[in-house]
């Protein structure tokens, strides 16, 4: 099936439904009505959603054609392509702007990486906020119910479990038999509990109040890691994620979907680490799609659907359109693929289903929460850095904006410390940022002497 233009339309010979999901071109038929809401303007997210959707069998290092038209037979050999329409490639490129790099790399002392980074990169909420965020003091009393031990003046032995036991058991009271256990055992235990539970064991007694308020884990998640922490209970998704899995992740730092990005944010439902870039390309391992679509439009049977981990998102703030109490339910896209694969003798997906799942969901940024990472062997803690040099390019057009070209997006990249380094050997904007600042400090330094 090889396309040809013909006027402003594309004409598709042999097109048929098994064409369009196996093809070495992919056309995905739109309804305007449905998707867009308008005959002449192109929706450039839901096609990045529909992309990313694909069946993972076709081969996608060719390019994808999206045909939209106003409804009609899919098969048909004529679908009419608006002249804003183009042929659009793949979006495949690794998250790391190519444009406007310097020849040759930049060398620098490491004793001057802590200046470089306070001179050329800084830290944006604004991406923060655009996902399941809190603003500050809602979670106040929170903060102080989980430190809170019930327990003056603190005891400096709590750091060191082997001396915990002695110092509680004449003082507090005892939570049953669970107390016999040695307070390392105790310690594997609770490691294993999900956090709804760890919760629930944490208000039976004083005694495991402060045996759980030892722990290393416990403590460095209360103190870095609040705001994700509060999202697991208040989207009702915190008995599926264990305090050893939330450390675990706590203390990762690369994106679980492409491998190569910060990630800065974890995608709620599956609990997985990933970065700004994969979401706003609408990965289809960080996709969702409502439960009411799973069961009416792929079929699903009540048994699959009780194995799909399902996920309550809470409503945007600013969202005016809807009643506040609604809270939409979704399943994770990946998974109600397969299910629907295993339930139809490894099938794919129709168009059709896909052009359900396309459809954005005014939800879909609140199944993700920003994460930040931690430095085991430093304790240090990282919430991921911007380049101040890509924003200024980003800015004054040294990029070309255009939706489809993943450089006009360089300033939304999120970046930990050594990969900022990396970054800025060859950002051209980032080396005349630390070139200006190494000059201030020289003038500086000149008119104090």
């Amino acid at each position: 099936m090889w396309p040809s233009k013909v006027g402003r339309g594309v004409f598709f010979r042999g097109a048929t439904e098994s064409n369009f999901s196996r093809g070495p071109f992919v056309a995905v038929i739109l309804s305007m009505r449905r998707v867009v809401g308008t005959a002449n303007k192109y929706d450039v997210r839901t096609w990045q959603r529909l992309e990313a959707m694909v069946p993972q069998g076709s081969d996608r290092n060719f390019r994808f054609c999206l045909a939209v038209r106003h409804g009609g037979d899919p098969s048909a050999s004529t679908c009419p392509l608006p002249p804003l329409m183009k042929w659009l490639p793949v979006v495949q490129q690794s998250p790391w702007p190519q444009w406007d790099r310097s020849q040759a790399p930049y060398s620098f002392r490491p004793e001057d990486e802590d200046a470089i980074l306070q001179a050329i990169s800084y830290h944006r909420e604004d991406i923060d906020l655009e996902v399941l965020s809190f603003p500050p003091g809602t979670h106040d009393q929170v903060t102080i119910s989980l430190s809170s031990t019930f327990r003056l003046p603190p005891d400096p032995r709590d750091d060191n479990p082997a001396l915990v036991p002695s110092s509680f058991r004449q003082s507090t009271s005892s939570p049953g038999d669970i107390d016999l256990l040695p307070v390392e055992l105790i310690h594997d235990i609770c490691l294993r509990l999900d956090m709804e539970s760890l919760w629930h064991l944490r208000q039976t007694s004083s005694r495991t109040r402060q045996i759980i308020h030892c722990m290393h884990e416990y403590k460095t998640i209360v103190k870095h890691a609040l705001s994700p922490l509060c999202a697991l209970f208040r989207t009702m998704s915190a008995s599926s994620v264990s305090l050893e899995a939330f450390f675990r992740l706590l203390c990762t730092q690369n994106c679980a979907v492409c491998g190569d990005g910060y990630g800065n944010l974890v995608f709620l439902p599956t609990w997985i680490r990933c970065c700004s870039w994969c979401l706003e390309n609408y990965a289809l391992q960080i996709s969702t799609t409502p439960l009411t679509v799973a069961r009416e439009e792929f079929k699903l049977s009540e048994a699959s659907l009780m194995k799909l981990p399902t996920f309550t998102a809470l409503p945007r703030d600013y969202d005016k359109r809807r009643d506040p109490r609604y809270r939409e339910t979704v399943v994770p896209t990946e998974l109600v693929f397969s299910a629907y694969r295993e339930e139809n003798d490894k099938a794919d997906p129709t168009w059709e289903m896909m052009l359900e799942v396309a459809g954005e969901s005014t939800d879909h940024e609140m199944c993700y929460c920003a994460m930040p990472s931690y430095n085991l062997n430093h304790k240090q803690i990282q919430n991921g850095l911007c380049c101040k040099g890509c924003q200024i390019a980003v800015r004054d057009g040294i990029v070309p904006i255009d939706p489809t070209d993943p450089n006009s997006n360089a300033d939304r990249i999120v970046y930990e410390r050594n990969q900022i380094l990396r970054h800025f050997v060859h950002c051209r904007q980032a080396q005349i940022l630390w070139s200006k600042a190494t000059r201030a400090h020289d003038d500086v330094l000149v008119s104090m002497g």
